[in-house]
């Protein structure tokens, strides 16, 4: 693997940006924000790693990190050639 990315999406479809969280408040915006971006490491420690597994969870972005595990061995099965 050379390269992955990992975008967020929120319910109603649009992409977590940097307004994702503006509406929840000053604190709750900054934990947002700080959490998105801290789960951007996720695709670079994967293409360091090569292996899903040993992606860490980093603090703050945890709910992040189950979605990246699940999305990332989906994507690899896929390119693998399974469903």
């Amino acid at each position: 693997m050379e390269s992955a990315e990992f975008l967020q999406y929120n319910a109603d479809g649009s992409l977590k940006d940097e307004s994702y969280g503006k509406d929840s408040g000053e604190e709750n915006y900054k934990k947002a924000q700080a959490a998105l971006e801290a789960s951007k490491q996720y695709a670079e420690k994967l293409v360091e790693t090569q292996d899903v597994e040993k992606v860490d969870s980093i603090t703050g972005a945890t709910s992040s990190w189950k979605a990246f595990q699940e999305a990332a061995k989906d994507a690899l099965a896929k390119a693998k050639g399974g469903k």
